[in-house]
């Protein structure tokens, strides 16, 4: 799983269409991918920290959610934006 800042955001249930996910990339150690759930990626950030930085930029323009992957099987909610994660 991609480090996250908030470790308590784990979550089951995954992304949907139009979310935000990070994805590291596995051929380089510095690099996360940034793209909208089943499409292809759109943005390659040097550091997570950029990386999270701008999925919750968009995230929270647009009310989606933003997820972080390292297998892309597995999702961890960074930051809820979504209605359905509205508390």
């Amino acid at each position: 799983m991609v480090q996250s800042q908030r470790p308590d955001r784990l979550i089951r249930r995954g992304p949907l269409l139009g979310d935000i996910v990070i994805r590291k990339e596995a051929h380089s150690p510095a690099a996360y991918l940034l793209s909208r759930f089943a499409r292809q990626p759109q943005f390659l950030c040097r550091t997570y920290e950029e990386a999270a930085w701008a999925a919750e930029a968009v995230a929270r323009t647009e009310r989606v959610d933003a997820w972080c992957t390292s297998d892309g099987k597995s999702f961890e909610l960074i930051t809820p934006h979504s209605a359905i994660n509205q508390h």
